[in-house]
């Protein structure tokens, strides 16, 4: 038995509309690189990259949409929702590498500068009331949506370091690896825009020892052990910036009021991650590979979302209150029973 309370329509009404659902997406990319050998072991590299990207999305429901059905307002039939974002992002890199080769002695060295920023602009709004399934324009809509306001979003971040790395062989047996960075991020409290990562990390290749060279099944035997300390900025770009809302839908006597959304940090800084690696790589007569790794990972630092007392005028507070410890074992197998 029928709901005479419920009303069912063809879906294939709405294909026979003027409606209108759409996106385009536009991106731009530009790198350009400057490559001098100065000597045979000195060489400088210069870096420059642009990218700028546009997105558009449009959305509009005729006013004889099954939507509006139930809709006696001719006013409030059909809609047309406008979505434009646009970012423009640069980034600059300026290198210097040096290798050197002494007897039995392998030395490389990398070192330079690098500086980049992001810039996000979005808005947004919706418009209703459109007297003709054919008048698919937003200037022929009667007024903005009541219940969505025009939306709009900036987002803009710098970064800028130092980075270095510093590489030692010594007869294809003995190897370290040293590597230090040091990063300035605006997503961060003025106070702690700063901070210094670094890693190191030491190998030896047994294989390339006598005494294991005569065994002609062992086609490669490494130890390796490993430390580093890392840093990561994927946070929203003012959580560290006091932020407020302006109530545009009241007016006072001098204009319109605000309310803090959120309390500033100066004291925010980066969240560290320190990872320690112990492993193997093993390959048994050119044919199987064995990786083998244990590792243990302490996030420090951690910015998490403070709850406090609506009665201050926000819900939560960044700071950095938390940490976590991964460990684990990691066993890789690879075999190539037939080739060529």
């Amino acid at each position: 038995m029928d709901d005479p309370g419920v009303d069912v329509y063809n879906p294939l009404w709405n294909t026979t509309l003027n409606n209108k659902d759409q996106s385009v997406y536009n991106l731009l990319t530009d790198h350009f690189s400057i490559d001098w050998w100065v000597t045979d072991a000195l060489r400088i590299k210069a870096s420059a990259s642009v990218s700028v990207r546009n997105e558009e999305e449009e959305v509009f429901k005729s006013p004889f949409h099954t939507d509006f059905k139930r809709e006696k307002d001719m006013a409030r039939r059909g809609t047309y929702d406008v979505v434009n974002s646009k970012s423009i992002g640069y980034e600059a890199v300026l290198g210097v590498s040096y290798t050197k080769m002494v007897k039995k002695n392998y030395v490389t060295f990398n070192g330079g500068y690098n500086v980049s920023s992001t810039d996000l602009r979005s808005h947004g709004y919706s418009v209703l009331g459109f007297p003709a399934d054919e008048l698919n324009d937003p200037g022929f809509g009667l007024d903005y949506h009541p219940e969505k306001k025009p939306t709009g979003n900036s987002e803009l971040s710098r970064m800028a370091g130092f980075f270095g790395n510093l590489n030692y062989t010594y007869d294809n047996r003995y190897f370290a690896d040293f590597s230090v960075r040091a990063d300035a991020s605006s997503r961060f409290g003025a106070d702690k825009r700063w901070a210094v990562f670094w890693s190191a990390g030491v190998g030896y290749n047994l294989h390339n020892e006598v005494f294991l060279k005569k065994l002609e099944w062992v086609s490669l035997l490494r130890l390796r052990a490993s430390y580093g300390v890392t840093g990561g900025q994927n946070f929203n770009p003012y959580q560290a910036m006091t932020t407020y809302r302006f109530i545009t839908d009241k007016w006072y006597g001098y204009g319109s009021g605000a309310e803090m959304l959120a309390l500033g940090n100066d004291d925010l800084k980066w969240q560290k991650t320190q990872d320690y690696n112990i492993g193997f790589d093993l390959n048994l007569w050119g044919r199987l590979m064995i990786v083998y790794d244990y590792y243990v990972q302490q996030t420090k630092d951690q910015l998490l979302a403070l709850t406090v007392p609506p009665s201050m005028g926000f819900t939560s507070y960044m700071e950095n209150i938390g940490s976590t410890e991964n460990k684990g074992m990691e066993l890789k197998l690879n075999a190539h029973l037939l080739y060529d």
